[in-house]
């Protein structure tokens, strides 16, 4: 397995190579070296999930949470007969095959619908009867009731689901996430293997786990299945953590995102951090805009997490607020999750953002007492500035755009989350970086109907603990790939903003899921996943990046494999 692996990489990618393995003068010895450890390892990265049926024709839908309404539009009237699932998310195929496992004298069906818009008057169906739904459509939500229409309430299908009374299937159509993406692996074990070398300058081979290892997928947009892919995936890798970086819902906050937590179920207990996107925050009631509070975002998409896992209390993490931080002792790496949408931010066409004076002042601190040796990771759902992208990322750096949006050659158009050019975060972790104090003012931003509070920064670095250092950003929100360092950084910021999570289209009522990447996608096959594996080079300064899933542009340009550097090149 890693002889097809490694061989194939040194042969088809020598400029990438030669920039990744650091040391010049030694390339030879490496590829001789790399042979020999290929040669040797047969050993499989994959470990499947315990209990899983290679042989299974169905898998489960995620169900999340019910509450009593009934209705096949958008939004459900109040009913003491019908239990629904509140929220809409993506099929996990077009043309599915569902279906609902239950109880005598009940019955389920699916409402479905294009995009945002549901309105199939699909019939009611009972146990282990195929669901009515044309091949079009890309949404859904479920519905439960008795079939003699007495009431039934929500925390009795509940406690029928918990049970496993109630279940709802679909056939599966294509091999699973770690099956089809064989060819990846390659490109996953260039990435997490590492030629290290011992205290006599002798090659050594550091193995599959020396480095910390992450996951990173975004802008899912309601999609459980290709979610539940990363984490399979993940899992099987046996990463550090998976990191999404927010956008979950598929449309607005009303849609939630409790799915998640019942495909991590499915799982070992592995780390999963999530942030807020603008879609997390954004709600249409009516008809109108609204505004969601921060305790809704935090009961939402914040707490279930909490409860579910117990890494973010283990870590010391802040968790009464939709922003905190998780470290890995044994990686020695601090994960800093941000909220750019703080304190009941209203989302409109521009997307703007805010960070409030409480999350700025918790960022700095939260910085300043890193522990020794610790590197940074920052997650956040938009980028804050441009990305440049050097010559040797450009295959990683989406410049066409095909969704008519107005951006810069660069390919960012920066959305202008602060007035006067001020780029807190940025700033922030340029005085980090240098060690030094930073002391800045700065006004929200007042597009969006925010009162415009002004903000100050004043923190001095210079007592940081011995060998702290920063890492990277991951971030998503653009839909498109983009690998490089803040434009107007003073130092070295490597940020890794990755393509949507979503294969799906938008037919129309204004959503944009994959219509804008240069990447083919679709709801089968390699094409429907897109998700990064990092491993985190301490020693060499760099991130090792693999694609999984869609990987070749629509011009021919690859996307499987990439060294991108983190610290200043004087360092």
């Amino acid at each position: 397995m890693l002889t097809q692996g490694i061989i194939p990489m040194l042969i088809e990618k020598p400029k990438q190579l030669t920039f990744s393995l650091i040391r010049e003068r030694t390339f030879m010895l490496s590829f001789m070296l790399m042979l020999l450890f290929s040669a040797c390892q047969t050993d499989t990265i994959y470990i499947y999930p315990e209990n899983f049926d290679f042989n299974s024709v169905y898998e489960t839908v995620p169900l999340g949470t019910f509450v009593n309404g009934s209705g096949d539009g958008d939004r459900l009237s109040k009913s003491s007969k019908i239990v629904s699932v509140p929220y809409i998310i993506m099929l996990p195929y077009q043309g599915v095959d569902m279906m609902a496992k239950l109880p005598e004298g009940y019955e389920a069906k699916a409402v479905t619908g294009t995009t945002s818009k549901l309105g199939s008057y699909n019939y009611w169906k009972g146990n282990m009867e195929p669901f009515d739904i044309p091949s079009a459509h890309t949404i859904f939500r479920l519905q439960f009731r008795k079939a003699d229409n007495s009431d039934l309430s929500a925390s009795t299908v509940t406690d029928l689901v918990s049970s496993g009374d109630i279940t709802v299937l679909y056939k599966r159509i294509d091999l699973n996430v770690v099956e089809r993406n064989y060819e990846n692996e390659k490109y996953v074990k260039a990435a997490c293997y590492k030629l290290g070398w011992d205290s006599s300058q002798n090659p050594t081979n550091q193995g599959l786990h020396a480095m910390p290892i992450f996951a990173h997928i975004s802008d899912v947009h309601g999609d459980f299945k290709r979610l539940e892919n990363c984490i399979e995936y993940a899992n099987a890798l046996g990463v550090d953590a998976i990191i999404n970086t927010g956008d979950n819902v598929l449309y607005d906050s009303k849609d939630e995102a409790t799915f998640q937590v019942d495909v991590l179920r499915k799982y070992r207990n592995i780390p999963y951090i999530t942030c807020i996107g603008n879609h997390e925050v954004y709600t249409r009631q009516n008809g109108a805009e609204g505004k969601v509070t921060s305790e809704e975002l935090i009961d939402r998409f914040i707490t279930p997490y909490v409860t579910q896992y117990s890494y973010m209390k283990a870590a010391e993490s802040k968790t009464d607020n939709a922003f905190y931080y998780v470290d890995f002792g044994s990686r020695k790496i601090r994960v800093i999750v941000l909220n750019q949408y703080d304190n009941a931010c209203y989302w409109g066409a521009g997307c703007g953002g805010r960070l409030g004076q409480e999350q700025v002042t918790w960022f700095c601190n939260t910085l300043l007492n890193t522990p020794e040796e610790y590197g940074v990771i920052v997650v956040l759902h938009s980028p804050e500035d441009r990305i440049d992208t050097p010559e040797e990322f450009s295959s990683w750096n989406q410049t066409v755009n095909y969704d008519g949006r107005n951006e810069d050659t660069d390919g960012y158009a920066v959305e202008g989350l602060y007035t006067n050019s001020i780029r807190p975060i940025e700033q922030i972790i340029d005085a980090f970086i240098s060690r030094k104090q930073l002391c800045i003012a700065f006004q929200e931003n007042t597009r969006q109907g925010n009162n415009g509070e002004d903000v100050a920064v004043n923190i001095d670095f210079s007592s940081l603990a011995k060998g702290v250092e920063f890492l990277c950003y991951m971030s998503g929100h653009r839909h498109k790939d983009n690998i490089g360092y803040l434009h107007r950084a003073e130092n070295r910021q490597l940020m890794l903003n990755i393509v949507c999570g979503n294969p799906y289209y938008a037919t129309g009522g204004g959503l944009a899921f994959s219509e804008g990447c240069d990447l083919p996608r679709g709801d089968r096959g390699l094409t429907q996943d897109a998700f990064n594996i990092y491993a985190i080079d301490r020693q060499d300064g760099c991130v090792r990046i693999a694609r999984v899933g869609s990987s070749v542009s629509f011009e021919g340009i690859h996307r499987d494999f990439l060294i991108a550097p983190y610290r200043n090149e004087s360092n």
